[in-house]
């Protein structure tokens, strides 16, 4: 017996609460450090030295 999908989807359910745009900036903001994150376990470098690298404001001192 082939199931078949019952309601609406989970993005116009989000949409319907309008958090769509933030429920979707905050998974793309997570995706893109855990690819940071991955790139400088990849390269070895620390994150004070990727920040200069990628020119951004603020330099990490810490790991939390």
């Amino acid at each position: 017996m082939k199931r078949q999908n019952i309601g609406s989807s989970l993005d116009s359910w989000l949409r319907e609460r309008r958090i769509y745009e933030e429920i979707t900036a905050t998974a793309i903001k997570r995706v893109l450090a855990r690819q940071v994150e991955a790139a400088i376990q990849e390269k070895q470098s620390p994150k004070a030295e990727m920040s200069l690298t990628l020119r951004t404001s603020r330099r990490a001192t810490r790991c939390r």
